[in-house]
């Protein structure tokens, strides 16, 4: 009996930058298309690839919403078995994010990986990084939603961060297990894959790219003034307070009528903490002005995630209270 040879998969790629194809320039490291190029080519006895290189190509560090717009028409627009986001690291776990947020119910998996070292690099991760992210589409072992593959990991996007700029290691998501570990030249699917590829919201929301947010990080300081400049500027639709340990800080009667005033006229305060395991608990009276306030008290949520669900919510035209109230909903367990 004549054995079938397995069939071609069609993978979609989205080269967006990133260090991962980046080469040496005069000013330093800068975008290129073919190391990638030639890196996938590798592939082309197993693979269908479908690549889509952005022009211009990007450092992440200069991502804006009109490219996360951009990337959301075309994971969209794909018919395929599984899609590819090649993405610099700086801004990868905000992209990530804001497409888990936005993107809707997925019948394909789609996967973000880039590199800590360009290709080519020796000893670098950058292979490491692209072999591991297309394996976890042929092996199945990618959910069907948005998660990230780095460093021998599949992370769920909703919770993740960069976490070093030198490590192998650069990302990690403190609220959710790997939902998959290389090991022995296989993925090996954890439990928490099924629950993520589940949670996955119905609603497509197109994003938006006049969404005002703004971040304030707290510094140990009588008052936080700057802040107060900012709630009253008429500049922004949503501020994410960074406060300290578990949502505290001092601020002043000052501070306090400024995020009233600025709350009362449909803006939103978001509290998350600058501690990279923190979790705002309001558990102490430094944080009790902000609760009195009326700042939402996010729990566990990174500064990216609290971008990110709050670009999707204003993409989707809610303000004020719906707005609030969209935030306090868990979508993709990041209440947990």
């Amino acid at each position: 009996m004549t054995e079938q040879t397995p069939p071609r998969r069609k993978i979609a790629v989205l080269y967006t930058g990133g260090t991962i194809g980046m080469q040496a320039g005069d000013n330093g490291l800068k975008p290129s298309s073919d190391t990638v190029l030639e890196a996938l080519a590798r592939y082309q006895n197993d693979i269908d690839w479908h690549v889509q290189v952005c022009e211009p190509l990007i450092d992440s560090s200069q991502v804006k919403p009109e490219h996360w717009q951009t990337w959301q028409q075309w994971v969209w627009a794909q018919a395929c078995d599984g899609m590819l986001i090649l993405h610099g690291t700086d801004t990868m776990a905000y992209s990530a994010q804001v497409l888990a947020f936005a993107l809707g119910e997925l019948d394909t998996p789609v996967v973000i990986t880039g590199a800590q070292h360009p290709l080519g690099t020796p000893a670098g991760d950058a292979e490491f990084n692209l072999d591991t992210a297309v394996q976890a589409l042929l092996q199945h072992a990618a959910p069907k939603a948005v998660s990230m593959v780095f460093a021998g990991e599949i992370i769920a996007a909703v919770g993740s961060r960069k976490i070093s700029t030198r490590s192998a290691h650069g990302f990690a998501n403190k609220n959710h297990a790997p939902l998959a570990l290389w090991q022995q030249g296989k993925w090996c699917v954890q439990a928490a894959a099924a629950t993520l590829a589940s949670a996955t919201p119905s609603t497509r929301v197109p994003l938006q790219t006049d969404a005002r947010i703004a971040s304030h990080y707290c510094v140990p300081v009588s008052e936080q003034w700057a802040l107060r400049l900012l709630l009253q500027s008429g500049l922004a639709d949503v501020v994410i307070v960074q406060s300290f340990g578990h949502g505290n800080g001092l601020f002043s009667a000052a501070d306090i009528a400024a995020m009233q005033a600025f709350q009362a006229t449909g803006g939103v305060i978001i509290n998350v903490s600058q501690v990279a395991d923190g979790h705002v608990a309001a558990a102490y009276e430094a944080s009790k002005a902000l609760r009195d306030a009326g700042v939402l008290m996010a729990g566990s949520w990174t500064v990216e995630t609290a971008y990110a669900k709050a670009l999707v919510g204003l993409s989707a035209g809610l303000r004020g209270a719906d707005l609030s109230t969209y935030l306090q909903q868990n979508v993709l367990g990041e209440w947990e």
